[in-house]
């Protein structure tokens, strides 16, 4: 057995957002996408423990594609995990004020992002993709549709409709 960690190490940060895409347009929920990419690393980093991995990117995808039929398969969910959570799990009240930022203002934010990311979750998971897509990983129209294969005037629709429908709501929360 071989320490590779270094090597694992440069290796996840080239090859995550590859990854985390293909996992997002290929997992038939949102939610699930965490566990799948978790799965994957430490499937590859048992792997990687024992021999020498060349392309790296394609042998990743073949166990997150794997790992996702495997999940679809799956009748019970064993664990929910919200990737909302992720974007404050690194911050702390210190950090907040010590950056003299607002606090109050951080919060509403966060309870915002999560309103919006709550009634996304009610939403057909290919809207959920698209959202993701786009807002997370900053893919055009064209390349969600690729990606989805579906067409580039339903990405806009999910889009703009879901924004109108969100921006609706939003506002109406505002008003109480």
């Amino acid at each position: 057995m071989i320490d590779r960690t270094s090597e694992f190490t440069r290796i996840y940060e080239e090859t995550y957002d590859d990854v985390l895409k293909y996992v997002v347009c290929h997992c038939a929920r949102l939610d699930d996408v965490n566990e799948i990419i978790q799965e994957t690393y430490l499937a590859f980093y048992r792997a990687l423990k024992y021999r020498e991995i060349r392309d790296s990117l394609p042998y990743l995808i073949g166990i997150a594609k794997n790992k996702i039929k495997k999940h679809i398969s799956l009748l019970a969910r064993f664990k929910q995990v919200s990737l909302s959570a992720e974007v404050y799990d690194d911050v702390t009240v210190d950090e907040l004020l010590a950056d003299e930022t607002n606090v109050e203002q951080e919060v509403m934010i966060h309870l915002e992002a999560e309103e919006v990311w709550n009634r996304l979750k009610k939403k057909k998971p290919v809207i959920q993709k698209v959202f993701m897509m786009y807002f997370y990983f900053e893919m055009t129209h064209k390349e969600i549709a690729e990606a989805l294969k579906i067409p580039e005037s339903t990405v806009k629709t999910y889009l703009y409709r879901t924004l109108l429908e969100m921006r609706k709501v939003m506002k109406t929360d505002d008003e109480r």
